[in-house]
């Protein structure tokens, strides 16, 4: 089997191949440029969304802090209301051992006046570190905001480019498209279709410039003076010479 095969005779001129490769290529690029931009628009969205989240946990563990805090001040009125009531009941009692009851009870509700306070302090501490913590990532949050937002004026004004570079690749590849022969059209499109869309490559010093295999002189020299189409054995690609 020989390195390469000559499937014209003659003179073969390559540069309209050659410009469609280029083009080919590109619009490849631009469609996946265009193509990746939902994705990369969505994962802005997930990125603001999840400090969303982070803000609103923020917010609602304050919030809760300071219902609880509501509540025992509720519970310590009610308390305060019960120990006044029993202070009025004490003045009331007629034998000692219901005076000694109600000092019990008394005493009772004092401490847990008493250990509702602690409580109530606590959650203002708490509440006071949420404020700070809510605060930072509310500052956060709208930071990110601001810069998903210019991030996305960006992909945006990006895509807007994208699609019009692929619309007038797309046109000028079909301009050249109508140039090449039919033929080796045909062939071009068959080896780019094997080829993840590469057909056509250059000469690199005595090498196949895709697949790195050295080439014979002689093929060397018949793609060099542009005689015919030659296509490496290896990789069965068509070659040209770029410094031509």
């Amino acid at each position: 089997m020989s390195e390469s095969t000559a499937v014209e005779e003659g003179n073969t001129d390559l540069s309209g191949l050659v410009e469609l490769q280029r083009l080919d290529l590109r619009v490849r690029e631009l469609g996946s440029i265009v193509a990746s931009l939902p994705s990369r628009l969505e994962e802005l969205e997930e990125r603001l969304k999840s400090e969303r989240q982070a803000l609103t946990e923020a917010e609602g563990g304050l919030e809760e802090s300071g219902h609880q805090s509501r509540l025992l001040e509720g519970e310590i009125q009610d308390l305060g209301e019960k120990r006044v009531k029993y202070k009025t009941q004490l003045m009331e009692v007629k034998t000692n051992d219901a005076y000694q009851a109600m000092i019990h009870e008394i005493g009772f509700v004092e401490q847990a006046i008493s250990a509702k306070e602690d409580e109530v302090l606590q959650h203002m501490l708490e509440i006071d570190e949420l404020k700070d913590k809510t605060a930072t990532v509310r500052v956060a949050y709208e930071s990110l905001e601001q810069q998903i937002a210019a991030e996305r004026r960006e992909v945006k004004t990006e895509a807007k480019q994208a699609e019009e570079a692929l619309a007038k690749a797309s046109q000028e590849r079909e301009a050249i498209e109508a140039q090449v022969p039919p033929g080796l059209l045909s062939q071009y499109q068959r080896i780019a279709g094997a080829r993840n869309g590469v057909a056509l490559v250059g000469l690199e010093g005595d090498s196949c410039q895709a697949c790195h295999v050295r080439l014979r002189p002689q093929v060397i020299a018949t793609v060099r003076a542009g005689r015919g189409i030659n296509r490496c054995e290896n990789c069965n690609r068509i070659l040209y010479d770029p410094t031509a």
